[in-house]
């Protein structure tokens, strides 16, 4: 009968070589997991930064009212390029400055200060600002015959004041200033629509048939 039934199948004991067990079909077979290669550097932990991203950028932000701070990153292949368009050996023999250009002085086309930086490095501190004003840097190299060849120049940024500012705020008014305020006794500088609100506000209280007289003072009040 088993015969019988392999060749109606189309299966027989040649099929299966070496004394194979035959599986049933619905018997799932074994699955072999065949994981990726493990990577060491995916494993090793944070990597540093790369000390250079060479894009070619003057960055200029504004420290306090009197103090800007700058940095900068180069793309070593300047260097070749410097010496392809201005002659070999003018990257090693120049020294690298750092402009300020005040932009809140009208008709003002040359720098208010001029620093020479030592050492490698990619940042400065540039000192003697005004508050209230806008600046931008630009870095270049200095020649040993003066000429300035410049790399880069950074945004424009302003100095923020040196005191407060003498713009009220209506928001942080306090009580007795704010009534006083209302009654139309104080007028303060500030947003013209909170001003035009609190005067349709005064104008719809002093039209209300319950106000008998005007506001007393809160001086007054405390009698």
């Amino acid at each position: 009968m088993e015969r019988v039934a392999e060749k109606r199948s189309g299966r027989t004991s040649r099929n299966f070589p070496f004394g194979a067990v035959r599986r049933s079909a619905r018997q799932p077979r074994p699955v072999t997991r065949i994981w990726p290669p493990v990577d060491p550097n995916r494993w090793m932990g944070p990597q540093p930064l790369p000390a250079s991203y060479a894009d070619n950028r003057v960055v200029l932000l504004a420290r306090d009212p009197h103090w800007l701070f700058a940095y900068w990153d180069l793309d070593p292949a300047r260097q070749e390029q410097i010496n392809r368009q201005h002659g070999p050996g003018v990257w090693e023999s120049s020294r690298l400055a750092l402009r300020l250009y005040d932009l809140s002085l009208t008709g003002q086309e040359q720098p208010v200060q001029e620093v020479v930086v030592y050492g490698l490095t990619n940042s400065w501190y540039l000192g003697g600002g005004e508050p209230g004003h806008t600046y931008q840097a630009e870095l270049g190299l200095v020649t040993p015959q003066g000429c300035f060849i410049a790399l880069g120049r950074s945004n424009t940024t302003s100095t923020p004041r040196a005191g407060i500012s003498d713009l009220v705020d209506e928001e942080w008014l306090t009580i007795e200033e704010l009534y006083h305020f209302l009654a139309g006794q104080v007028r303060a500088e500030g947003s013209p629509a909170f001003a035009e609100a609190m005067a349709r506000h005064l104008e719809q209280f002093l039209a209300s048939p319950g106000l008998a007289g005007p506001w007393p003072s809160p001086r007054s009040q405390g009698r």
